[in-house]
């Protein structure tokens, strides 16, 4: 297996400081890569598109909001001339890194499309098997006003096997963030990349709360998930599910976070171990432990 995917193994060494133990993972990002390895969960492929996550998260979730679609396509030079003349976030359905603000047709079209353009000669995302089979696709939705007045832009809820370890609340605006446990009490240690502090308030803790309780239903019957909201005029709003999180090589400045989803995420609940069969299968079920 090490020669197969040494590329992937390497790649682990060099960001992660460690050899990986990819066939019998302990650390949270080791399960991260024996996921890309092992587990090709049909859900991943679906809930991984932009376009077919939104059906999907409205049938999980339909009391959750969702920016309003306002375009779908596969040729940039075919986006409506009013979607780009106005207010709108552009997406490519499986990319990360891939929005493009427009505020009153600000940036141009013509580099709106070029930008776009970019975005479909994107190659297949080497290791992240769960983009492999998705049909590039273009989407338009109607252009949110996130944060403000001291509240984050996005809040991500960790969920493992529905159990949630921790909420990480982020207002990329400031690159402010903090953590938050279920029931939206502030805990020590946030997200590499986002030193500072994001001051508690009572309304971070209720938006948290209200995370902490939608997260589960749109995490149901996956072993792990990042379940990513945004929050708009004080409202939590859909975001993305997200599989792969920074690519599995997620840091945090206080090691019980890690802890946490290590004690929590069983990959004996994964698709692979539950539908597939062979001696390795029959070890991880019958000695794998958390």
């Amino acid at each position: 297996m090490t020669a197969r995917h040494l590329p992937m193994m390497l790649r682990f060494l060099r960001r992660m400081g460690y050899w990986p133990d990819a066939a019998w993972p302990r650390t949270h990002n080791e399960r991260m890569l024996w996921r890309k390895i092992f587990d090709h969960n049909p859900e991943f492929a679906t809930l991984s598109d932009k376009v077919a996550a939104k059906a999907a998260i409205a049938e999980r979730c339909p009391q959750l909001p969702q920016a309003r679609l306002l375009w779908i396509g596969t040729d940039p030079d075919a986006a409506p001339h009013d979607v780009l003349a106005g207010d709108a976030m552009l997406k490519f359905n499986k990319g990360s890194s891939t929005n493009l603000v427009i505020r009153g047709g600000v940036p141009s079209r013509e580099e709106a499309v070029r930008t776009m353009r970019g975005w479909l000669r994107r190659g297949r995302r080497r290791e992240e098997w769960g983009y492999w089979s998705i049909e590039p696709k273009l989407l338009a939705e109607e252009l949110l006003e996130l944060g403000g007045d001291g509240l984050p832009t996005d809040i991500k809820v960790h969920v493992c096997n529905g159990v949630l370890t921790h909420l990480w609340v982020v207002d990329k605006s400031s690159g402010n963030s903090l953590t938050l446990d279920a029931g939206g009490r502030q805990i020590d240690g946030w997200g590499a990349g986002y030193e500072a502090r994001l001051p508690w308030s009572e309304t971070i803790g209720q938006l948290g709360r209200a995370a902490a309780s939608l997260a589960p239903q749109l995490a149901a019957g996956l072993d792990y998930v990042r379940v990513d909201f945004l929050v708009a005029g004080g409202e939590l709003y859909a975001g993305e599910l997200t599989f792969y999180p920074a690519a599995g090589f997620d840091l945090w400045y206080n090691p019980e976070m890690a802890g946490r989803l290590e004690a929590a995420w069983d990959i004996r609940q994964s698709w692979f171990v539950k539908t597939g069969s062979g001696p390795y299968v029959e070890a991880l079920r019958l000695s794998w432990q958390p």
